[in-house]
């Protein structure tokens, strides 16, 4: 692995430790063009804007899971892996936490980022969103 992939790696590791902080550590970590790209289906289905930009936007995303979930943003992720080439990083997670239904959600999650310099410049995010529906939203 590259000196670049590495470094890339290590930079989306340390953001999603941030992000586990909060809004304000995570907002430290991005770009100032920063943006997520929610999957298609998610704002084709659901409403959700497509894609979401700076730290208003990533404020807005957690602000979404505070309505989703009782912990937020902060429920129990399980990092699968990690591949790093060049400036881009993509991760498998499965994340559990509890609807504010009272009910367990767990899903898979792949995303795909992009680094600029020290930070993370885009996060493409990748989901079952009809289970994201059928356990949050309907």
């Amino acid at each position: 692995m590259s000196t670049e992939s590495e470094r890339s790696k290590e930079i989306v590791l340390l953001w999603l430790a941030a992000l586990q902080e909060g809004p304000e550590k995570a907002a430290e970590g991005i770009t100032e063009d920063f943006r997520w790209v929610l999957p298609q289906s998610a704002a084709e289905e659901f409403g959700f804007p497509r894609e979401l930009r700076g730290v208003e936007g990533l404020q807005a995303l957690l602000s979404m899971d505070e309505k989703i979930y009782k912990e937020k943003h902060l429920g129990d992720m399980n990092m699968h892996f990690a591949i790093a080439e060049g400036d881009r990083v993509a991760i498998q997670i499965d994340y559990k936490a509890t609807t504010m239904k009272g009910e367990l959600y767990h899903n898979f999650y792949c995303f795909t980022f992009r680094v600029e310099g020290e930070k993370v410049a885009e996060v493409w995010e990748h989901a079952d969103t009809l289970y994201v529906y059928r356990k949050c939203l309907q």
